[in-house]
């Protein structure tokens, strides 16, 4: 090997470890970063020792929507027993919830009742803890207190002919990291799904973990997807507010993509089950999307290696508020 060509061997080593310890550093500070959730609901009902046990109220005090936007409640669902269990679910593993689940769901759907505005509309992905938790919240948020009942704790059923059972959408679904996670413990395998964000996060979006699992292009363009099509549902049926029960890895990547953070940071926020994210979309998506550029945050920014071929249109949300779970009863080992 002659001189020259080891000094571009040399050069390229270098541009190596240098993206791979910008790589790191970026997962390393953005592990202790999140976004504050609010504290100020004033309603809380106590448990029979006078503990906090839950806020119902917690989503009463939002900022206005723009009557030049959507807002999107965007829901994780309740939890299942491979999430008790710490197992990989994804989009293969369809197992239902649990009754900590069914519970988290009720409550939810308790939750979004108080909220101003009310979520007119109700979706979900087709998968069955999806499926579930809308379907157990949208009856709860329509529901009232029943005066007549001394103890204030019977509820009846809303008259709402209005009212429409959720819809599954496809653009909803849990990201697919591959047939390896399926059905494992997370401890196992959390580092190969890792090595996806990762991959991801430094612009490979053609990367599909495990070989047959999403790529990162197929996951952004779907996100952009539920996002226009959420809209487009509320414009259609006049209504200025919506409810949709999606899955957490696929709420990370919709709000990294939305703040335009770096991957890595998102994988390392909390969202629980039945937690409720808050999210402000723009009808007119055709003025109010950006175009996605060659060097994104959310991509690697100075790092990035995006493919020159590969854009998006990320619509311009206002995030409201992140991972809500005051609203949540106590869980139940």
């Amino acid at each position: 090997m002659n001189k020259k060509t080891c000094l571009w061997y040399n050069s390229v080593d270098r541009r190596q470890i240098i993206r791979n310890g910008l790589v790191l550093s970026t997962a390393v500070v953005s592990a202790s970063i999140s976004l504050p959730v609010r504290t100020d609901a004033a309603t809380t009902i106590k448990d029979g020792e006078g503990h906090q046990a839950v806020e119902l109220d917690c989503l009463q005090n939002l900022p206005p929507v723009s009557s030049n936007s959507i807002r999107l409640y965007l829901c994780r669902h309740g939890q299942t027993e491979n999430n008790r269990l710490r197992k990989v679910q994804g989009s293969r593993v369809d197992p239902p919830l649990n009754e900590n689940g069914k519970s988290q769901a009720m409550n939810l759907g308790r939750a979004l009742s108080f909220a101003d505005p009310k979520p007119e509309l109700f979706f979900s992905s087709s998968l069955i803890r999806a499926k579930m938790t809308a379907e157990i919240a949208a009856t709860a948020a329509n529901t009232k207190k029943n005066n007549n009942d001394g103890d204030g704790n019977v509820q009846t059923p809303l008259i709402n002919q209005q009212q429409s059972p959720p819809r599954q959408l496809a653009s909803l679904a849990e990201i697919d990291f591959g047939s390896f996670a399926d059905g494992q413990s997370i401890s196992a395998v959390q580092g190969k799904m890792a090595q996806t964000y990762a991959r991801w996060g430094i612009g490979d979006v053609n990367y599909q973990g495990g070989g047959d699992g999403d790529s990162g292009s197929d996951v952004l363009i779907r996100a952009c997807e539920a996002l226009r099509v959420l809209v487009h549902e509320a414009t259609i049926a006049e209504v200025n507010c919506v409810a949709a029960v999606s899955h957490s890895a696929f709420i990370h990547l919709l709000i990294a993509m939305i703040l335009d953070e770096p991957l890595v940071q998102s994988y390392n926020r909390k969202i629980r089950n039945g937690s409720v994210t808050v999210i402000d979309i723009p009808k007119d998506l055709l003025n109010n999307s950006e175009v996605i550029g060659m060097k994104p945050m959310l991509l690697g920014g100075p790092i990035s290696q995006k493919p020159k071929d590969f854009t998006i249109s990320i619509p311009t949300c206002k995030l409201i508020r992140v991972n809500e779970f005051r609203h949540l009863p106590p869980i139940i080992a």
